[in-house]
């Protein structure tokens, strides 16, 4: 899985120009002078469900826990797997202030197949998230029932369905 978001203005959900606003997985990180082009790697490369389990992998295996699964460390609060999810937590979290300072949203949902991970997640994403913005930052808000992506699509079905046609 990757990486996305989403802004919902009065108007309705915001598509962009070329239709691409809320692809953030494509977002690459500004690279070092120096560094050749070509290892710059997207906030997908570096945020999805599978790049986790990669970090995991490496980790687990220089760890002495190579075979365990990430759940069953985390169910164990094993030091290896909770660390590798406040790492990878606060380094999102300090992503997603970014977009928040571009947008400045009302609040922020998160949501998805990561939820499962709970607590170590997004604790330390919530705690560097709230260490680099404002202290009126939006409300962060943790769709721990991983059902707000259909409310949110029955909510603009409706609202499109009811949209008066423009000239």
């Amino acid at each position: 899985t990757g990486l996305g978001a989403a802004l919902i203005t009065p108007g309705g959900l915001h598509r962009g120009w070329r239709f691409r606003a809320g692809e953030i997985g494509y977002i690459k990180d500004p690279l070092p002078p120096g560094t050749p082009a070509n290892t710059a790697r997207s906030w997908g490369d570096q945020f999805s469900e599978a790049a986790l389990a990669l970090q995991w992998a490496e980790r687990s295996q220089s760890t002495g826990l190579a075979g365990v699964r990430l759940e069953d460390a985390l169910a164990e609060a094993l030091a290896p797997a909770v660390e590798l999810l406040a790492e990878f937590g606060a380094a999102l979290g300090r992503r997603i202030a970014v977009l928040v300072g571009l947008a400045d949203p009302e609040a922020i949902v998160l949501g998805g197949e990561m939820l499962r991970f709970g607590a170590p997640l997004f604790d330390s994403l919530i705690a560097a998230f709230r260490d680099v913005t404002s202290a009126d930052a939006p409300e962060i808000l943790v769709d721990r029932d991983n059902d707000i992506w259909a409310r949110g699509a029955a909510a603009l079905a409706v609202q499109s369905f009811f949209a008066t046609p423009t000239s």
